[in-house]
């Protein structure tokens, strides 16, 4: 499976903890976090830096004398940025934690097994193993193996 695959398979199974997740598409969805979270920062760079100029701002927040349709525009250029900042954050969180599911079921564990990670040190080290470990050849208690498919 291939990053674009990877990426769209994991935003679109928001939610779905049942069934399996191979390593390709596992990894792939993490690149896609890593870009995200590396834009995010730049985005909130920008946004920092508008706020402390008050002229720039003015471009993305107009004064009441324009015309309604332009104040719409601007608002909602604004307020997307904003969204993008605090509601795909969430998103994508969600879809994370639901592929990190799905990854251990492709190795025969139970999702419960995320809560180890609580355990520093040892936790996240078993559960990267994990997560690097090969998928079950054949079909095991959570639906047959993904590449097969």
């Amino acid at each position: 499976m291939g990053f674009y695959d990877a990426s769209i398979n994991g935003l679109r199974n928001f939610c779905v903890i049942k069934g399996r997740a191979s390593r390709s598409e596992f990894w792939w969805f993490k690149l896609l976090l890593l870009a995200f979270i590396v834009a995010e920062m730049i985005l909130f760079v920008m946004f920092v830096c508008l706020l402390n100029k008050p002229m720039l701002l003015g471009y993305f927040l107009r004064a009441p004398q324009m015309t309604s349709i332009s104040t719409v525009f601007t608002n909602f250029r604004f307020f997307n940025g904003i969204m993008l900042l605090v509601i795909a954050p969430i998103y994508l969180i969600i879809c994370n934690f639901c592929l990190q599911i799905r990854r251990l079921h492709d190795i025969n564990k139970s999702g419960w097994w995320l809560l180890i990670q609580l355990f520093p040190y040892l936790g996240p080290i078993l559960l990267l193993y994990w997560f690097c470990k090969r998928s079950d050849v054949s079909a095991n208690d959570y639906g047959p193996n993904p590449n097969q498919l």
